[in-house]
């Protein structure tokens, strides 16, 4: 399971704070997107105390949509 507890877009990037069982598999969906590049954490991951799940803080940086995207 996911949680998004922090959710910030601009024009330039994208910011997602929150808590998962698996943030790594985050990082392959957002990357997966046409509308972002050099998706990273931002910060380390963080093991909850008492839990199966991490602590997280992605980023990315927003880039212009391809044309035929933006063609549908």
């Amino acid at each position: 399971h996911t949680w998004i507890t922090r959710l910030n877009l601009s024009s330039t990037e994208l910011q997602v704070q929150g808590q998962s069982s698996g943030p790594a598999s985050l990082i392959a969906i957002i990357d997966s997107s046409p509308y972002f590049e050099n998706v990273r954490f931002a910060s380390p991951v963080v093991q909850i105390q008492g839990t199966n799940n991490d602590r997280f803080h992605i980023a990315a940086s927003v880039i212009k949509a391809p044309a035929d995207v933006m063609e549908e």
